[in-house]
């Protein structure tokens, strides 16, 4: 069981809604804010085949990975996220969590688990313009800052302005795995949505602005 006593913020979104970015631009104004990424704390282990890199690994290769969207196992998403949050409480720490609920069974626990200090934000945008923005994407290899090439460039092409590592494209900005993550957001987590909507619980931005209104709309709710 977690026992959080501080406040949060879950985003939700489709791929590509601006999450990620909406994150780090957060962090940049709030410094004391910690935020977790599900995703790229996979990617992280994949790319340093740790133990549970390896497994994770396995996992993705299962064609049950794939049928349900590009989605890990339940439990073993769940004991990460749990695990994490309460590493974040024992620092009394503030934090953003990204990449998950992405399924109603994960949404649950979340709300069995987090107190009522925790903020969902839920950013809407359009299918095509989430599209366009995966393609033009890419990351820090080191810090996983993201940029866009169209709206979002780096300083100097090819090198993250804040540590200067090489930037790289994710194997998930690919036209063909869009297309199914999308897919799988549509048919798993618009349930998630639809479960907070009902809750009374979710805050709706315009995730095609600019990060900085996104989080100028957000503060003066």
């Amino acid at each position: 069981m977690i026992c959080l006593l501080l406040s949060a913020i879950v985003l939700l979104g489709s791929p590509g809604a601006g999450k990620g970015t909406f994150a780090q631009e957060y962090k940049a104004k709030h410094p004391e804010v910690e935020h977790f990424s599900i995703g790229d704390w996979i990617r992280k282990e994949v790319k340093e085949k740790t133990p549970l890199g390896l497994e994770i690994l396995e996992e993705m290769k299962k064609e049950s990975f794939i049928l349900n969207g590009y989605l890990l196992d339940e439990a073993f998403v769940q004991k990460i996220v749990a695990e994490k949050i309460n590493e974040y409480t024992k620092q009394k720490k503030t934090f953003i969590l990204d990449g998950f609920p992405r399924t109603l069974a994960q949404a649950q626990f979340l709300t069995r688990n987090l107190t009522e200090k925790t903020d969902y934000i839920y950013l809407t945008i359009d299918r095509n313009i989430a599209k366009e923005r995966m393609l033009q994407r890419i990351s820090c290899s080191a810090c996983g800052r993201i940029y866009n090439m169209a709206t979002l460039p780096p300083k100097v092409e090819g090198e993250c302005d804040y540590c200067l590592m090489p930037l790289v494209k994710r194997d998930t900005d690919q036209e063909k795995v869009i297309d199914e993550r999308m897919k799988g957001f549509e048919e798993i987590t618009q349930k998630v949505i639809q479960f907070y909507m009902k809750e009374g619980k979710l805050f709706i931005l315009d995730g095609s602005l600019p990060p900085n209104e996104i989080i100028s709309l957000f503060e003066n709710l």
